[in-house]
């Protein structure tokens, strides 16, 4: 039996179950991570990807962002 796809968002880790859906051309809508709102690919040849968070990423410290000093 085949594993589910699974994705995991590049920026912030969560984890999602993928499910293909074959549409024609003009169902197109863009998708975006639901924590942190990434765009996430939303098609793929003839099918759209639906995703469903299986996993939420840890909490971690998240380090100020600090700006370059600019003279």
């Amino acid at each position: 039996m085949p594993k589910p796809p699974l994705f995991k968002c590049l920026h912030c880790g969560a984890r999602y179950h993928v499910v293909q859906i074959e549409a024609d051309a003009s169902a197109d809508v863009e998708i975006n991570c639901l924590i942190c709102d990434q765009p996430l690919r939303f098609r793929d040849g003839p099918f759209i990807l639906k995703y469903f968070l299986t996993n939420r990423p840890q909490p971690r410290t998240r380090q100020p962002i600090v700006q370059p000093f600019v003279l």
